[in-house]
């Protein structure tokens, strides 16, 4: 064809006529194209089905006995057959550059630092990072399933937080709250643990429910109602404390509460349980079902007898319980715990969901995805801390990650 082409150009010498061969050539080229990939889908659809005749007749033959080796066939059949290039690439390319950017980063650290990115302490100190986060993104992940979000993790946080240092607090507490001041030290330690956490939980699972109660009997929507709980926690807090800090828990609870078991972190290990039980409740339970069936679609949802009410207020009430054990794990941190200290945590979690496929148009996402969208998030802060790259810089860096993650399912 090409060079039919070539020799009837040659044999013109008026312009018009060579551009309207050009042009007849360029739809002869297409036609051929289309031709060609019909005739391609053709064969693949005979060799699919001549693939699945045969197992049919093994099935009728072995009454659907198959080895091993013979299921993975038929996987492998069904998988090669319905691939498609383009939706690979969109559904998995952030991955792909995210590990390609991982690996320069753990080539370039031994170079410029003199030590190896990728060692047994640096792999646990991220997973141990990203432990605390892994509960805050569990949570806004169910609410985000459902197209909404939560604007008050953060203070939900520093109030779980206070909350958890004044009733761990080293002997009597140096702060007021409401003008009293509380002593907790009387009691045991584990008493103490086990108050903090029933406290933290209750007051995130009380405030997040009313966020929820808000948004599910009245439709406003969750940016509204979680951003009205950021300012009242805040001014709450600010308040009841005014602004004081209440110094370090006790230093034999973070080992009661977090111990190092063989030089292994165990906070890992609450982050794997919370895992496991989220998991399950989507997976596994009419709750989860009925939240991605809300998610995809809550007109249909309500008429196929699913409440909306109660499916959007246990989404925001399994959220503050999960907030509530994140912020307790995070009160053995040693670092000041004021409410208003804590911004920007709600845009790390929900920037690890985005990023892990969980979809702000609703019903669409996983586990897997949230967990492997924070582990990238706090992989790529450990890399670039280590680097010795600036706080402010990497906020910079992070937006357009999200940029990235995001304009697939744009497209």
């Amino acid at each position: 064809m090409e060079q039919e082409h070539k020799a009837t150009v040659i044999k013109l010498s008026d312009r018009s006529e060579i551009k309207e061969e050009n042009y007849v050539h360029k739809n002869k080229l297409f036609d051929a194209k289309v031709t060609l990939q019909a005739r391609q889908s053709q064969i693949k659809d005979r060799q699919h089905e001549a693939f699945n005749y045969q197992y049919h007749l093994l099935d009728l033959l072995r009454m659907s006995k198959f080895t091993f080796s013979e299921n993975m066939k038929q996987k492998w059949e069904n998988y090669k057959y319905t691939f498609n290039r383009r939706d690979f690439l969109l559904r998995n390319g952030l991955y792909f550059a995210i590990i390609i950017v991982f690996i320069i980063l753990a080539i370039i650290t031994p170079i410029i630092k003199g030590s190896s990115l990728l060692t047994y302490n640096n792999i646990l100190n991220i997973l141990q990072q990203a432990s605390p986060q892994m509960f805050l993104a569990l949570g806004v992940a169910g609410l985000i399933l459902l197209t909404g979000t939560d604007l008050s993790i953060g203070r939900m946080v520093g109030m779980g937080m206070t909350a958890s240092t004044i009733i761990m607090h080293q002997g009597p507490n140096t702060g007021e709250v409401f003008g009293h001041l509380f002593d907790f030290s009387k009691m045991g330690l584990w008493s103490r643990v086990i108050l903090a956490l029933v406290v933290c939980i209750v007051l995130s699972t009380v405030l997040s429910a009313i966020a929820g109660f808000f948004t599910a009997r009245f439709g406003m929507h969750p940016f509204i109602s979680t951003m009205a709980n950021t300012l009242i926690i805040f001014g709450l807090v600010t308040y009841a404390t005014k602004g004081v800090s209440f110094g370090a828990i006790d230093p034999a609870i973070p080992s009661m509460i977090i111990p190092q078991i063989g030089g292994f972190p165990s906070i890992i290990l609450w982050a794997i349980a919370a895992i496991a039980i989220v998991w399950f409740i989507w997976n596994k339970t009419r709750f989860g079902k009925n939240l991605y069936a809300v998610g995809g679609n809550p007109e249909a949802a309500s008429v196929s007898g699913i409440s909306v009410f109660a499916v959007t207020l246990g989404a925001f009430v399994l959220a503050g319980i999960l907030y509530g054990f994140g912020s307790c794990l995070n009160a053995p941190d040693g670092r000041v715990r004021l409410c208003g200290l804590w911004p920007g945590w709600e845009m790390n979690a929900i920037a690890a969901c985005v990023v892990g496929g969980v979809s702000f148009t609703g019903g669409i996402g996983k586990i897997s995805g949230v967990v492997v969208g924070v582990i990238i998030f706090t992989a790529l802060t450990y890399a670039l801390t280590i680097l010795g790259i600036d706080t402010n810089l990497q906020f910079v860096f992070f937006p357009g990650l999200l940029f990235w993650s995001l304009s697939p399912s744009i497209l």
